[in-house]
């Protein structure tokens, strides 16, 4: 089954709200070291972080699916549903996976420039290297296969510690930044 429905306002105002939320200014404090980032607010910040994701990709991933349907069909719609799946879909599904990469990209491109994302900011906290190669791949694996895994996730999210399995791992810590 696909299913894509947008809006034209969406094409405009959604990069508009991405661009904002990628280069709003983020300047945070002072790094706490011995601050500790717990599952809540990491959390909170993912989905903050999510929801900009989201808003950057949907048009990119949306308008190739209606293009591709309105040379298909010669009638152009703002939302269509089908219950099959035909051969000119496989370019859809290829571009929603290019955008899950995107959403990996979005916080690696933060890491990478020592920045934050802006659920960190909002959150009050940066992700940090540990090491001098750090492995967000690695972090990003780890933290999927954690929370996936139900058997696995409670013993290594309640334990009362400074860093998390994915943290160590990957050679980075997730700190608290004073208010500046």
């Amino acid at each position: 089954m696909l299913s894509v429905s947008s809006e034209p306002w969406v094409f405009i105002l959604f990069p508009l709200g991405f661009a904002i939320a990628l280069w709003w200014p983020k300047r945070h404090g002072t790094v706490i070291e011995e601050s500790r980032v717990g599952l809540t607010r990491r959390l909170v910040a993912f989905y903050l972080d999510f929801f900009v994701i989201v808003v950057g990709v949907l048009p990119a991933v949306s308008l190739p699916a209606l293009v591709i349907e309105y040379i298909a069909t010669g009638v152009w719609q703002w939302s269509f549903e089908r219950e099959v799946l035909r051969p000119r879909d496989w370019a859809s599904l290829f571009i929603g996976l290019v955008a899950c990469f995107g959403a990996f990209y979005y916080f690696k491109w933060h890491f990478d420039r020592g920045a934050q994302t802006l659920g960190q900011h909002l959150m009050k906290f940066k992700v940090l290297p540990t090491r001098e190669r750090p492995s967000f791949g690695t972090r990003t694996f780890v933290v999927w296969v954690v929370c996936s895994w139900w058997p696995f996730w409670p013993w290594t999210l309640f334990r009362k510690r400074q860093d998390y399995i994915w943290d160590t791992t990957s050679g980075t810590k997730a700190r608290r930044v004073a208010s500046s």
